[in-house]
């Protein structure tokens, strides 16, 4: 289920706006799937 929800998202951001979100959710020491949810 949430693979699917990260194909989803990932169908809709660039390149960029990953990699700004994966810096984002490093720096807060979470993985990509708990901070968008």
């Amino acid at each position: 289920m949430s693979a699917l929800k990260k194909q989803r998202i990932d169908l809709r951001l660039t390149d960029d706006d990953k990699s700004i979100i994966e810096e984002a959710a490093a720096m807060s020491n979470q993985s990509i799937t708990q901070f968008i949810e």
